[in-house]
């Protein structure tokens, strides 16, 4: 059979899917999983980082075979994803140290209401275009570096431009992590992400992940 197939990853707030497309984008198979949607209090969202990756990982595999073809044939794989939605991981051990806190999540409202009341706002504007609110993951990431212990730790794997650019704490162009936004309370560098320039970086990134697991990942 051909090389010539498209994979497809959609990782969504509810659920997973992945669709497999010939050459001339017309979809062959599809398959979708949902998973858990963990409420800890009033306004909290979060989901669990190993059933998120177990359900991709379970949707691609059964796309695949729906579609019967190997990883042989696959030529290039998308992905999509939550983006505001954070996690934050230890690097030494690649497991994440708390749930993923979802972008619908207002846990950090009165934090970024007092940045606002302090004047932080229209900093945050002029380095990344977005405003101060919990939706993005600047504060998400503040409330699990605060409350999560031992989460002020090396700084985490790199990264591409996409997600970063979305979190109030960076700004896609000149890719790089603001020093006057680190530069208050409760921001430190070590903990972002080496951001790296290249549109097709998540493809890359997504090929390498799925080739590391495809002992497992296309039976």
């Amino acid at each position: 059979m051909a090389k010539g197939f498209l994979l497809a990853i959609d990782q969504g707030t509810s659920s997973s899917r992945t669709v497999v497309y010939d050459a001339d984008a017309s979809p062959v198979a599809s398959a979708q999983q949902e998973f858990t949607q963990i409420y800890p209090q009033p306004g909290w969202v979060e989901h669990d980082p190993e059933e998120i990756w177990a359900s991709v990982k379970n949707v691609t595999r059964q796309a695949v075979q729906d579609a019967d073809v190997t990883a042989a044939n696959i030529a290039g794989i998308g992905i999509t994803n939550q983006r505001e939605t954070t996690l934050v991981w230890d690097r030494q051990t690649g497991r994440c140290i708390y749930n993923a806190i979802v972008w619908q999540d207002r846990r950090t409202a009165a934090q970024t209401d007092a940045l606002q009341h302090d004047g932080a706002e229209r900093l945050v504007i002029d380095k990344t275009g977005l405003r101060l609110d919990p939706y993005f993951s600047a504060t998400k990431v503040a409330w699990i570096l605060d409350n999560v212990d031992p989460a002020r730790g090396p700084r985490g794997p790199d990264c591409s431009t996409t997600n970063p650019g979305r979190s109030s704490a960076s700004l896609p162009k000149p890719y790089v992590t603001h020093d006057p936004i680190l530069g208050r309370p409760g921001c430190g560098a070590p903990v972002f992400t080496k951001i790296l320039a290249g549109p097709w970086l998540n493809t890359s990134v997504v090929i390498l992940w799925i080739q590391q697991t495809s002992s497992t990942m296309w039976r």
